[in-house]
């Protein structure tokens, strides 16, 4: 972003500069569907056996704060 001013003679115009795109795609966070709170991703060690609950993971968008609209699909 820049600000400035354009000198005409005796007339100044105030100008500011501003980006043209911005991000407009849809995030989405992994989350508990038991507790609607977000999963950590971290990374481990492929020899660790167990790994993540998968079946009791489902995404969200963020609405508010700590609140979720929370998408699931069904039959898993």
């Amino acid at each position: 972003m820049w600000t400035g001013s354009l000198c005409l003679g005796l007339v100044s115009i105030p100008v500011r500069a501003v980006p043209m795109t911005r991000d407009r795609g849809v995030h989405f966070r992994m989350i508990h569907k038991v507790c609607n709170t977000t999963i950590k991703y971290c990374k481990v060690c492929l020899a660790r056996r167990g790994g993540p609950p998968w079946r009791r993971v489902a995404y969200g968008y963020r609405v508010d704060g700590n609140e979720y609209v929370v998408f699931d699909r069904q039959g898993r």
